[in-house]
């Protein structure tokens, strides 16, 4: 059985077995090799043993699962691949903290956030039809959670800042504007102090 075999396998039974050396570098593995963990999606394996509870796990089992979650996340932000909101669903609802993975999106850096945001808002919509996409999966309260971090002025900050930089590529500039004039448009704070 090849090492993605055994970390689905691991997920999908909820496993307390102790991972031997193989999974130490499973996850890089499954991450190199583009590969899906299950036909049905990996967010159904993920979730159906609450993967991101680390007291469902041995203290190896969860390096290995949390260690997967921070390198497939910011996979998923340096690469335009799906949605980066169905990622940020996905893990929230295996269960890890949703502060914990927005802080993971938020240290990004500004370029790639830039692109990513760019990429999922703004690339397909005719002009002027640009908005902020955000999965129906969430639950609430999480989904205002992820809208108040999707238009918040730290992040808005952040990208308008990339967009205004002298030493910004045109082209990432100019991505980068775009998206801080999505988050604008649906920001529920005054764009200038009063």
């Amino acid at each position: 059985m090849s090492e993605i075999g055994i970390v689905a396998l691991m997920i999908r039974r909820g496993s307390r077995r102790r991972p031997g050396p193989i999974c130490s570098r499973v996850s890089s593995k499954i991450l190199a090799a583009g590969e899906d963990l299950s036909i049905p999606g990996i967010e159904v394996s993920l979730n159906r043993f609450g993967t991101g509870n680390p007291a469902n796990w041995s203290k190896a089992e969860w390096r290995v699962l949390d260690n997967f979650q921070k390198m497939f996340l910011r996979q998923q932000i340096e690469q335009n691949r799906d949605n980066l909101d169905d990622t940020l669903c996905m893990f929230r609802l295996a269960g890890w903290p949703l502060e914990g993975l927005l802080d993971q999106v938020a240290s990004a850096p500004g370029a790639t956030l830039a692109l990513r945001l760019w990429n999922d808002w703004c690339r397909w919509p005719a002009p002027g039809n640009e908005s902020i996409w955000i999965t129906a999966f969430w639950a609430s309260p999480d989904n205002s959670t992820v809208l108040d971090f999707y238009t918040s002025r730290r992040l808005y900050e952040k990208i308008e800042a990339l967009a205004l930089a002298d030493d910004t590529d045109g082209e990432v500039a100019a991505k980068a504007s775009a998206v801080a004039s999505v988050i604008e448009a649906y920001a529920n704070w005054p764009l200038k102090p009063a």
